[in-house]
């Protein structure tokens, strides 16, 4: 991602991201790029088997996937039998392509990430508060990455 893009994103976000999800999408690891690649079971128009980075699901480093999952299709990502509307703050980073979501609270400098299945949680966000409803994955961004890195990097 660009700084143009990541500015653009900022702007229709109304805030700036935190410094360091802003380096990991500027310096997006190569291995989690490059890796993991696998038909999905569709065909681009010229027949070729569609291909993706599953670690790219996790954690989404364009600019049109972003836009896509916080603004475009809201209601693929952010949707929840128990969430009224989506918190203020909580921002998706990438998805686990069943439901649940990994998101980053803007307002974290560390960026900690937070993962939220809105179809399976037992927790009442009304009452038991966004706690228990966003299970908190890592205490930063960076140690989210080690460990994408870990578990796909075995290439």
């Amino acid at each position: 991602m660009t700084e143009q893009e990541l500015q653009s994103l900022e702007g229709r976000i109304g805030s700036a991201l935190p410094l360091e999800y802003r380096k990991v999408l500027l310096n997006y690891p190569e291995k989690l790029a490059a890796i993991n690649r696998h038909d999905v079971g569709e065909f681009d128009e010229d027949g070729t088997p569609r291909m993706f980075a599953t670690s790219d699901r996790e954690l989404a480093n364009s600019l049109e996937s972003l836009v896509a999952m916080n603004f475009d299709d809201p209601d693929d990502y952010q949707f929840s039998l128990k969430l009224d509307k989506w918190p203020d703050g909580y921002f998706i980073i990438g998805n686990d392509s069943f439901g649940g979501v990994y998101a980053i609270d803007v307002n974290d400098p560390a960026a900690a990430v937070y993962f939220a299945d809105p179809s399976t949680s037992i927790f009442d966000p009304h009452i038991d508060g966004l706690d228990g409803y966003f299970e908190k994955q890592t205490d930063s961004i960076a140690e989210w990455v080690q460990r994408l890195v870990s578990a796909h990097g075995k290439s």
